[in-house]
C-alpha cells in the first residue's frame, strides 16, 4: 500500500522503503477553508467551528508606548470614548495585576506605572470597525516622564548602568508549573554587589581541567562574534479572536500551541477556569518562534471578558517587529595542540533579553548544548548572560539561539585551522563526534552519521565544474570563494498526547492539540496512521489545533513533532487495533487469536491463512446500536509519550552540514550565493519531499540572517520596520542552485527511525556564508549579516 501525504514523499508497507510517486494515490490532507460573506454564519469542521456572524465582530487595537523608558503619568481617554462606534478602552487599572512570562514572571497585561519599551501595550481600545478603534488611539493622549534606557550590552552588564529596566527582579514571581521538572530548576540569580541590577539570568558549567588543557595547547585562538536582531517574517502576523459566551470563553488564534495559551490565561486571569475555556487555532501561516508564547491573547481577553460580542485584534507588519529576535554576542577561546586536536573551550554568551523575559530563560539554558554538541573537547566552559534593555522582549526564531552561537563557533572552527595551517575539513573531521562517544557532559551520541553530514557537502561542491562561472563574474571585479560548516542540534524531551477513534466509514480520526505550520505534521500524521493502521490515507482525518481535544501538547516547536507525536500516535492506534482484534476475534471469529487476523487497507479483517471470511470494521457500526458489538467497547484511545523517563539527557542529535560557493564584487560588496548543498541525518524521512523541503527553507533563512536582515533600533524604536526598508530576500536573491542530501541513521526511539528536522536547514548556514566569504577575500567577517556596506569596510579597513 502506498502512503503519501499532499506532497509526494511516500512510506511503503512493511518495508518502510521510499516508493515513486503516484499521482492517483495521493490524497489531499488539508482543509479548504472559504471566505464567508456578511450574511453567512462562520463555519467549518469540528475544530473550526466559529458560532457567530461576522457582522458581531467588535475590533480591537492595542495602545501602545511611543517611548523606550518612561513614567506613565497620565492616560487621558476622555476624547476618545466620545467617539461614535467605541465600545470600551481598557489599561491596567481594568485588568488582574499578574504578571507573566516564562519561569520568572515580568511582563503585566497592560503596562503598569511605567513602560519600557517602544510599542508596549498600555490598553486596548475596542469599537464597532477597525477604522474606528484607530482613530481613537490619535485621540488618546498618555503624558510621559522620559526616562534613560538601556540599550547596548556594555551599558546594561555596567553595575551603574543610565537606568534600570526593573526595580524590583528579584521580587518578581517564579512561575512553578504541573509536573514539568524545568520549571523546578529555576530561581533568581543571588544578590551582590558587584551584580549588574540589569542582570536577569546567568547560566555557568564545565567539564575538564580547563587551565591544565589551555597550558597544553600549542595555539590559543579567541575571538568575538555578533548576530544583529532579526525579523521572523511570518506571512501571517499575530492575529486572534475571543468571544466570551454564556458557556466558556472561546479564543482562535494564529498561535501554534493552543495549550500554553490556555496555561498563561488561567495563570493570569483567576476567573477563569480549565473548564470554561476553548483555544483553537487554524492553520498557522508560519511561526518561527515567535508564536509560541501568548503574546495578544492575554490582551485581547481582557476586552472579550466586558462583552457578549465576538473581539478581534490583529497586529499590522510594524507590530510584528515588536517580537523579533534582539541581538547575540558570542566571545570563543579555543586551545590546540599542532596537530589540530581541540583541547580547551571557553565561551562567553550575551543575550539581549529586552524589556520582558517573553523566552529568554528557556534560549540560553539551551544555548550552551551547542558549545560542546559536535566535538570532542579536553576541557569546556560556558558563561551565558541574560540582560534586560529597553528594546522588545526577544522572540524565540527557528533554532531557538543556538544558531547565533553556532556562528560564532563554526567561523571560530575555520580560523582556528588557518592559523595551524590545517584544511578546515581534516580539523573538524579530527575532532567530531560519532555515534556511540561521549560528549563533553558525559551523553552519548545516539545513531548518527555526522562525518557523513560534514564531509558531503563541501565534497559535492569541490567536485563541480566551476569554469564557466569566470566568464559570469570576471576579475578582478569579482571574487568566488568556496565554504563550509557543521552542527549538531540536541532535541529536548517532553510529554504529548494524541487521542485517535475509529468510526463508522471506515474513519479513523486523529485529534492533536498542535496546529500544522507549514511543516506538514498532519501528512506526517495520516502517514504513521496509514501505515500503522493498515487503512489507506483517504480513512483518515485529522483533527488539529484544539485545547480541548488532547489532554495536553506542546506544539510543533523545537523539532520535537514528529519525534514525540509521532510515538504516541503510535501508542493510541496500536490500542485501538487491539481492541478492534479482540472484537472481531469474540463476536465473529470464535476467539481466534488475534495474532492471526489482519486487516487490509480498506478496513476488511480477516484471519491471516483464510481468507474466505471476513467482516468489515464497518460490521462493528450496525444501525440496531443495542446489537453493535461496541455496546459496550469504545475504539477511541488516548494515549500520552512521555520521553522524559528514557533519559537524563536530550530525545536525540540531529546532525547537519552545509557548504556554499558565492561570489563577491569587490567593487559594491555585493554577495551572490551561486550554489549551496546541505547534508542532513534525519533518521528516517517519513515524507523525503517534506523533509526537502523544511531543509531548504531553513537554509534560505540561514543564508538570509548570514547577508541581509537586521532590525535596526535608534534610541528603542526600529526604524525599518516593513518590507520596504527591512532586507527579506525576495526569489531573486534566492536563485542559487541547492542539493539536498537526506543521511538516514534510523533513530531507534523514533517513529519508524524518524527524528525532528523543523530547525536544522538554519543551524550551520551562516557560518558556511561567513567562511566561503573569507575563502573569497581573505578576511574574516564576525559580524552578521554581512551586508555590501560591511565587506567594503573591511576591505578598505585591510588595504
Amino acid at each position: 500500500m502506498l502512503l503519501s501525504g499532499h506532497l509526494r514523499g511516500t512510506l511503503m508497507s512493511s518495508s518502510l522503503k521510499h516508493a515513486e510517486r503516484s499521482p492517483e494515490k495521493i490524497h489531499y490532507v488539508g482543509k479548504s477553508l472559504p471566505r464567508p460573506d456578511a450574511k453567512t454564519k462562520v463555519t467549518g469542521s469540528a475544530q473550526y467551528v466559529m458560532d457567530f456572524f461576522p457582522d458581531d465582530l467588535l475590533y480591537a487595537k492595542l495602545i501602545q508606548s511611543t517611548h523606550s523608558h518612561a513614567e506613565l503619568v497620565d492616560i487621558d481617554i476622555s476624547k476618545a470614548v466620545t467617539l461614535e462606534g467605541v465600545v470600551g478602552i481598557f489599561t491596567s487599572d481594568d485588568v488582574p495585576s499578574i504578571r507573566r512570562g516564562q519561569f520568572i514572571l515580568d511582563q503585566p497585561i497592560f503596562a503598569i506605572d511605567k513602560v519600557r519599551y517602544v510599542g508596549e501595550p498600555i490598553g486596548i481600545v475596542v469599537a464597532e470597525t477597525e477604522e474606528i478603534a484607530e482613530e481613537a488611539l490619535t485621540q488618546i493622549k498618555i503624558k510621559y516622564k522620559p526616562l534613560p534606557g538601556v540599550f547596548s550590552f556594555e551599558e546594561a552588564l555596567s553595575t551603574a548602568p543610565p537606568a534600570t529596566v526593573h526595580d524590583a527582579i528579584r521580587d518578581y514571581e517564579v512561575a512553578v508549573s504541573g509536573d514539568d521538572p524545568r520549571h523546578q530548576q529555576i530561581t533568581h540569580i543571588s544578590n551582590s554587589e558587584d551584580c549588574p541590577p540589569n542582570l536577569l539570568y546567568v547560566v555557568d558549567g564545565s567539564s575538564g581541567d580547563l587551565e591544565s588543557q589551555f597550558k597544553s595547547s600549542d595555539l590559543i585562538v579567541e575571538e568575538t562574534y555578533e548576530s544583529k536582531a532579526f525579523q521572523n517574517c511570518c506571512m501571517e502576523p499575530h492575529v486572534a479572536i475571543a468571544h466570551n459566551t454564556p458557556e466558556q470563553l472561546l479564543i482562535w488564534t494564529s498561535h501554534q500551541v493552543p495549550h500554553q495559551v490556555k496555561k498563561e490565561l488561567l495563570e493570569i486571569y483567576p476567573t477563569l477556569s480549565a473548564d470554561n475555556i476553548a483555544v483553537k487555532t487554524f492553520y498557522v501561516g508560519g511561526g518561527f518562534g515567535n508564536k509560541e508564547t501568548a503574546f495578544i491573547e492575554p490582551r485581547i481577553v481582557a476586552a472579550a471578558l466586558h462583552f457578549d460580542r465576538p473581539v478581534r485584534l490583529s497586529f499590522s507588519r510594524a507590530d510584528e517587529f515588536l517580537l523579533s529576535r534582539t541581538n547575540v554576542q558570542t566571545h570563543v577561546k579555543d586551545g590546540v595542540s599542532k596537530d589540530g586536536k581541540l583541547l580547551a573551550r571557553e565561551v562567553s554568551i550575551k543575550f539581549n533579553v529586552g524589556a520582558y523575559n517573553e523566552e529568554a530563560i528557556r534560549m540560553v539554558r539551551g544555548l550552551p548544548h551547542v558549545v560542546y554538541g559536535s566535538y570532542h573537547i579536553g576541557a569546556v566552559k560556558w558563561h551565558c548572560d541574560a540582560v534586560y534593555t529597553n528594546l522588545p522582549p526577544a522572540a524565540a526564531f527557528r533554532g531557538f539561539g543556538k544558531p547565533e552561537v553556532n556562528w560564532a563557533l563554526e567561523r571560530h572552527m575555520d580560523k582556528t585551522a588557518h592559523k595551524l595551517g590545517l584544511d578546515p575539513l581534516d580539523f573538524r573531521a579530527k575532532n567530531i563526534l560519532r555515534e556511540g562517544d561521549q560528549n563533553a557532559i558525559g551523553e552519548t551520541l545516539g545513531p548518527n552519521d555526522t562525518e557523513g553530514c560534514l564531509r558531503l557537502p563541501i565534497c559535492h561542491l569541490r567536485e563541480l565544474d566551476l569554469s564557466y562561472l569566470k566568464s559570469i563574474y570576471p576579475s578582478p571585479e569579482w571574487v568566488l570563494g568556496t565554504g563550509f560548516a557543521y552542527g549538531n542540534k540536541p532535541v529536548s524531551r517532553l510529554r504529548t498526547s494524541i487521542s485517535a477513534r475509529l468510526k463508522y466509514g471506515p474513519l479513523l480520526e486523529i485529534s492533536t492539540g498542535a496546529p500544522d505550520i507549514g511543516q506538514g505534521a498532519e501528512s506526517m500524521l495520516t502517514q504513521i496512521a496509514a501505515e500503522e493502521f493498515g487503512l489507506d490515507p483517504s480513512h483518515i482525518k485529522i483533527i488539529a489545533g484544539n485545547s480541548e481535544v488532547v489532554p495536553l501538547d506542546p506544539g510543533p516547536t523545537g523539532s520535537r513533532y514528529t519525534y514525540h507525536a509521532g510515538n504516541a500516535l503510535k501508542l493510541a492506534l496500536s490500542e485501538i487495533k487491539e481492541k478492534a482484534f479482540n472484537i472481531a476475534s469474540s463476536h465473529f471469529f470464535n476467539d481466534l487469536s488475534i495474532e492471526q487476523l489482519s486487516l487490509s487497507s480498506e478496513g476488511i479483517i480477516s484471519p491471516i491463512k483464510s481468507s474466505k471470511k471476513s467482516i468489515s470494521l464497518n460490521d462493528f457500526f450496525p444501525k440496531n446500536h443495542e446489537n453493535s458489538p461496541l455496546h459496550q467497547n469504545d475504539l477511541s484511545h488516548t494515549a500520552i509519550f512521555d520521553s522524559r523517563v528514557s533519559g537524563e539527557y536530550h530525545a536525540f542529535w540531529t546532525p547537519i552540514g552545509q557548504a556554499a560557493i558565492v561570489a563577491i564584487n569587490n567593487l559594491t560588496g555585493l554577495v551572490k550565493v551561486l550554489h549551496f548543498c546541505t547534508a542532513c541525518d534525519v533518521g528516517r524521512a517519513i515524507n523525503p519531499s517534506i523533509v526537502e523541503q523544511q531543509l531548504e527553507g531553513g537554509a534560505a533563512q540561514g543564508i538570509s540572517s548570514a547577508l541581509y536582515e537586521e532590525v535596526i533600533y535608534e534610541n528603542g524604536h526600529i526604524t525599518n520596520s516593513n518590507f520596504k526598508d527591512y532586507r527579506i530576500p525576495t526569489a531573486s536573491e534566492l536563485d542559487f542552485d541547492s542539493t539536498i542530501i537526506i543521511l538516514e541513521s534510523n533513530e531507534t526511539s523514533g517513529p519508524y527511525g524518524a527524528k525532528g528536522i523543523g530547525e536544522m536547514g538554519v543551524m550551520a548556514a551562516a557560518p558556511a556564508i561567513g567562511n566561503a566569504i573569507y575563502d573569497a577575500i581573505g578576511i574574516d567577517m564576525n559580524i552578521i549579516p554581512i551586508t555590501p556596506e560591511r565587506i567594503l569596510k573591511a576591505i578598505l579597513d585591510n588595504d
